[in-house]
């Protein structure tokens, strides 16, 4: 986040010399900073070079992004306040998922949902479509959901709700 180094000037050749975990590892790590940056500093990340470096990976440049860096820098949306909507558009752009140990649905639970309902249904739904076996997703979008769906404008949540029931949460109907 604060190196000197401009990303641009290092990261291609990080993302084309480095193994698929070590990148996936890189990208667990600016999720961890973005959420521990003040709030206001996340789209200055954005600009400086976040949106760019994103808008390369959705494009192959200079490498696609595989599903699981994909799912890895999903996360990045949570320490985005103020460019968040972009950065799920670029989230729906790729094959991002849920991970079984990412945290990512526990995260959720702490930030003001309902300002944003359309979009964190948009994400969600999206993750969900992406997300293959049993998954232990049900116990936290039935927390979530009442959230989204106090959001003004209430937000279409049936995509959602039937990829809840696709991963084994029976009871997504009555969220």
């Amino acid at each position: 986040m604060y190196a000197s180094t401009a990303p641009a000037d290092w990261l291609p050749r990080f993302i084309v010399e480095a193994p698929e975990e070590l990148r996936i590892a890189w990208a667990d790590q600016v999720k961890r900073a973005l959420i521990e940056l003040d709030p206001a500093e996340g789209p200055a990340q954005w600009s400086r070079w976040i949106e760019a470096y994103w808008l390369d990976r959705n494009q192959s440049v200079p490498l696609p992004f595989t599903p699981a860096e994909a799912s890895a820098t999903a996360g990045w949306v949570l320490g985005l306040a103020g460019v968040r909507s972009r950065a799920i558009d670029l989230v729906l752009g790729s094959q991002a998922s849920l991970t079984q140990h990412g945290g990512f649905l526990h995260r959720l639970k702490d930030l003001d949902l309902a300002a944003e309902a359309n979009d964190w249904a948009r994400l969600l739904t999206h993750l969900l479509k992406n997300t293959s076996g049993p998954q232990c997703v049900g116990d936290h979008l039935k927390e979530i959901v009442p959230i989204l769906r106090e959001g003004t404008p209430s937000p279409d949540l049936a995509g959602l709700i039937n990829e809840a029931m696709r991963l084994g949460a029976t009871n997504a109907g009555d969220w």
